[in-house]
């Protein structure tokens, strides 16, 4: 005889544990924050009659604080684990310099600065003009902010950095930005960053090219409007010994102000893997004192290409000079470059004799040739050394005058 009441509990059982491993994989719902009577409203002079306040989580409330200002921050202020913050319509905190902002989540109890509508860039987030080593935002959720700007320099991000400020930043999420996640588009800061991750936002950094060196590669850029890393080229270039990091994006090189290259005085690495897409009339330029060490590999070349992919979108790579034997491409593709080929001349343009030593390099949709390396090919220059390079699409190979 059957066991009928042992098949039909198995049976039971296996549909029970089918059920909870289908409601397991599930996507956990967002929290919902929102205040209740007993939420603490923040003055907006709140800051400056509250020395060095701290901010303390209410287990009790699901929303701590409401701010509604953009409230100034002249002392030390810290965040203490939980803590939630909703940030009404273009509030936001300004960190003064003479203030700290330390935002000091954990794992377990996050902090979190929100939106009081989930809109992005309903609130315009934080912007620190201070140079003071305890800025810190620390497992910290920053959410729908980057919207009204700060200042008369329009600045706008969910976290902002101005000149010769000093942050770190962990295992932070910085989401749904309606510009930048972090904006740090002005030389002599100094960042720390690790292990954050930037989604949802239009684009998740914007970086000037002296801070290349503080891009994070434990950070994460993907799922945002835009994904790309922006570097904004600065007059003064590449002055320090400079590593391009590999990043889960590309990096994307833009023309602004008068600074369509970005000019390497000092010794500047790419690791392998590493994209740049190249905005129309960008380029490299390495100067006498530079270097350029772009060394991939097989399976993760370094790659140089147009932001648009059609021939000649952007400029080139320019050696001047410069005589280190640091200046090396292998491993590397080189798309979309040469722009106005009578001004151009190549996708790499080499002046006054630099030296170079070029290996498995790839071009491709060059519009001039793909090097142009004077004197010309007849007599080529002493201090180029080239192997295996491959051509398509270019308007000439290996030239000179």
């Amino acid at each position: 005889m059957k066991n009928t009441f042992c098949n039909h509990t198995l049976r039971f059982i296996g549909a029970a544990l089918l059920s909870l491993a289908i409601v397991s994989c599930k996507k956990k719902a967002d929290p919902v924050f929102e205040p209740s009577a007993n939420t603490i409203t923040l003055d907006c002079n709140y800051f400056k009659t509250n020395s060095n306040a701290v901010l303390k989580h209410n287990p009790a409330l699901a929303v701590d604080y409401i701010v509604t200002c953009k409230m100034e921050i002249d002392d030390d202020v810290t965040i203490e684990p939980g803590t939630v913050i909703s940030f009404q319509e273009n509030a936001g905190f300004e960190i003064n310099e003479n203030g700290s902002l330390a935002s000091n989540g954990t794992a377990a109890e996050p902090v979190t600065l929100t939106g009081a509508s989930k809109t992005k860039g309903y609130w315009a987030g934080i912007i620190f003009y201070s140079n003071d080593s305890k800025n810190k935002l620390s497992y910290t959720k920053v959410e729908y902010a980057g919207g009204d700007k700060f200042n008369s320099n329009d600045d706008r991000g969910a976290i902002v950095l101005y000149g010769q400020t000093q942050f770190k930043m962990d295992h932070c999420n910085i989401t749904n930005s309606s510009t930048y996640g972090l904006n740090a588009n002005y030389n002599d800061a100094t960042m720390t960053l690790s292990n954050n991750t930037y989604s949802g936002n239009n684009v998740p950094m914007t970086v000037v090219s002296d801070l290349i060196n503080m891009i994070s590669g434990t950070d994460s850029y993907v799922g945002n409007t835009n994904n790309y890393v922006r570097l904004v080229n600065n007059i003064s270039g590449i002055n320090v010994p400079t590593v391009m990091r590999k990043l889960d994006v590309p990096y994307k090189m833009e023309y602004v102000s008068t600074v369509p290259y970005l000019e390497i005085f000092s010794d500047m690495s790419i690791e392998p893997g590493v994209i740049i897409e190249f905005s129309t009339s960008t380029g490299l330029y390495v100067k006498q004192t530079g270097s350029l060490y772009a060394v991939g590999t097989v399976q993760n070349p370094v790659i140089f290409r147009g932001a648009i992919k059609q021939a000649g979108y952007w400029a080139n790579i320019t050696y001047e000079f410069t005589n280190s034997v640091k200046n090396q491409l292998k491993n590397v593709k080189i798309q979309h470059a040469g722009g106005d080929p009578t001004e151009t001349k190549g996708a790499i343009y080499m002046w006054a004799e630099p030296t170079l030593t070029l290996e498995n390099v790839e071009f491709s949709d060059v519009l001039p040739c793909a090097v142009y390396a004077a004197p010309s090919g007849s007599n080529p220059n002493n201090n180029l050394t080239y192997n295996t390079l491959s051509y398509s699409n270019c308007g000439g190979q290996l030239c000179g005058d």
